[in-house]
């Protein structure tokens, strides 16, 4: 019995955030002492707190507020336009019902955007707006959602603004101070699991069992929605 590896500089920061926290707590409930990393334990809390101070601190950037609001308002807008092409498959108009038709098979090409990580959502809207501004754009005037989409291409490109603006503010700072708590977290992690591992081969499994599988499945857990993110971001570019 050992405990599984994870790349954990491929989660994102909520994500290592998280899987940390998660990991703190299951140490606490099975005792640092008794699984014998008391003292990396201590470390460990010590580093995901500088971790948790430079997170908050981007989380607090008023940009970041902004760019919740403009991605929550490019999401509306593409339900939208979902929602209003839906309806437009069952048009009593036969030209109206075949433009709506062309117009699902494009959207339903690029997926439910709205449900995409930040970054892949903005190239996604990207490429989605040029399509039905271009391809479908007499689509787009007969099933009356110009207006719609004219407003998402506003909103991404102001999303896009934001998002540099607050790249600019934080490049230097606090991304890299988050960066380096998270590479030290990381390298505690690391020695913790190399000891647990160690003892459990110097003295047997049982003291250790409960705790690394409930480790091992928390690991799967992350493990399966890295590899589900580079599966979607894979077809995307197909």
């Amino acid at each position: 019995m050992s405990i599984n590896k994870i790349h954990s500089n491929n989660l994102r920061n909520d994500e290592h955030f998280q899987f940390t926290s998660d990991n703190i707590d299951l140490l606490r409930e099975y005792g640092p002492n008794t699984l014998g990393v008391n003292t990396l334990f201590d470390e460990y809390v010590l580093r995901f707190a500088d971790e948790d101070e430079a997170l908050k601190k981007i989380l607090k950037s008023d940009y970041t507020r902004q760019l919740n609001l403009l991605d929550t308002a490019r999401d509306n807008d593409f339900y939208v336009i979902l929602t209003v092409v839906t309806a437009y498959l069952r048009h009593f108009m036969q030209e109206i019902r075949e433009a709506a038709t062309r117009l699902k098979i494009a959207l339903d090409t690029f997926g439910n955007i709205a449900r995409k990580g930040l970054n892949e959502q903005t190239s996604a809207t990207t490429n989605l707006l040029q399509e039905l501004k271009g391809k479908y754009k007499n689509e787009v005037a007969l099933c009356r959602v110009k207006d719609v989409t004219d407003n998402m291409e506003m909103n991404n490109l102001e999303f896009i603004r934001v998002m540099k603006l607050r790249d600019d503010e934080i490049t230097g700072r606090t991304e890299v101070v988050l960066r380096e708590a998270r590479a030290k977290v990381d390298e505690t992690f690391s020695e913790i699991c190399k000891r647990i591992d160690a003892l459990v081969i110097v003295e047997g499994s049982a003291k250790y069992a409960e705790y690394i599988k409930k480790l091992n499945n928390l690991i799967d857990r992350h493990t399966k929605a890295l590899k589900m993110r580079r599966g979607a971001a894979k077809a995307a570019k197909e």
